[in-house]
């Protein structure tokens, strides 16, 4: 997923960079699009992150998984998803106006 979302960052500083430099104005779509994807690509890590983390607490209360594990792999899910959340965030702050 972060692979994803790198490659869509870098296509739209792309595009971003391309009307700059030939000093037209950016179509009125791409921010749509920009703020759908971006979006997107947000309830996708949280869904993953939150996937994971009710898992290990549903692991842990039927005894299945260690407290230090649950800890872990919460950590774990939140870490992996980080990238995301921020490269997503930044999009939408920045929104290349």
């Amino acid at each position: 997923m972060t692979f994803y979302n790198y490659i869509y960052m870098v296509l739209y500083i792309g595009a971003w960079l391309y009307f700059q430099w030939m000093e037209a104005p950016m179509p009125e779509t791409l921010p749509q699009i920009n703020l759908a994807v971006s979006a997107g690509f947000i309830l996708w890590a949280a869904y993953s992150a939150g996937y994971i983390i009710v898992d290990c607490l549903r692991l842990r209360r039927r005894n299945e998984m260690s407290a230090e594990h649950m800890r872990q792999g919460i950590l774990l899910a939140l870490a992996h998803n980080l990238p995301v959340f921020l490269m997503s965030g930044f999009m939408l702050r920045e929104g290349f106006k």
